[in-house]
C-alpha cells in the first residue's frame, strides 16, 4: 500500500533532522540576526571628525588669502606713494597735467588763482610758455603747501588736487572691492551648504 507523501513547509532554517522509529525530529538553527543598516557610531564620529578638521583647513586658508589680499594693497599703495615722491625729487612730476585737470574740473569763466608749492611752480616754468591764456591763470607759491599739491579758485568754486588724497580714494576702493568679493562668497558658500544638508531626497532614496 502506497503512501501518499507528506507536504513539510519550513518556516525558518533548520540545523539537524533526525530520522529514527518512524518519526522526523527537527532542531531549527538559530536565527541569524541581518548586519547593521549603515556606518556605526565610531566611524560616524571619525566621519564627523574629518569634517570638522576639512572646515577647519579652509577657513584658515581662506582668511589667509583674505590677509594676502590685504597686504597685496597696501604694498600697491606704498610703491605708488614711492613712485610718486620719487618723480618729484626727480624733476618728473606732471604739473601741467594737473593744472589742466583742475581747469577742466573748474570750467572758468573768470580768472583762477592757483597755488602750489614754489618747487612745483620751478618745475611748471622750467618745462617752457605756459599754454593758457595770458590773464586766466594765476599762480601763488606757498611753501606750506605740500610737494604735487595744487589748489584752484575761481570765484566761489575751489578745486584741490593732492596725489595723497588720490591714493587714499583708490586704497579706500580696493578694500571696498574686497569686501564686497567676500560678502558674495560667503553668500555662495551658505547656498551650498544648504544644498548639502538638504540634498533632493529623490536621489538619495
Amino acid at each position: 500500500m502506497t503512501r501518499p507523501p507528506i507536504a513539510v513547509q519550513l518556516n525558518q532554517a533548520l540545523r539537524k533532522i533526525h530520522l529514527g522509529g518512524g518519526t522526523v525530529a527537527a532542531t531549527a538553527a538559530p536565527a541569524i540576526e541581518p548586519p547593521p543598516r549603515g556606518p556605526g557610531p565610531a566611524v560616524t564620529d571619525l566621519l564627523e571628525s574629518i569634517h570638522e578638521a576639512v572646515a577647519e583647513l579652509e577657513a584658515r586658508r581662506k582668511n589667509s588669502l583674505i590677509e594676502l589680499q590685504e597686504v597685496a594693497v597696501e604694498l600697491a599703495m606704498a610703491a605708488a606713494g614711492h613712485v610718486v615722491r620719487q618723480a618729484l625729487d626727480q624733476g618728473q612730476f606732471a604739473v601741467g597735467a594737473i593744472i589742466d585737470e583742475m581747469l577742466q574740473r573748474i570750467s572758468p569763466h573768470e580768472p583762477v588763482r592757483i597755488t602750489l608749492h614754489p618747487e612745483d611752480l620751478r618745475l611748471l616754468t622750467a618745462a617752457g610758455p605756459t599754454p593758457w591764456p595770458e590773464g586766466l591763470v594765476e599762480f601763488r607759491p606757498d611753501a606750506s603747501t605740500p610737494r604735487g599739491k595744487c589748489r584752484a579758485v575761481a570765484g566761489s568754486r575751489t578745486v584741490i588736487s593732492d596725489w595723497r588724497t588720490h591714493l587714499q580714494e583708490a586704497r579706500a576702493a580696493l578694500h571696498e572691492e574686497l569686501e564686497h568679493a567676500q560678502i558674495e562668497r560667503r553668500g555662495a558658500e551658505a547656498a551650498d551648504q544648504r544644498v548639502k544638508r538638504f540634498p533632493d531626497r529623490r536621489e538619495t532614496a
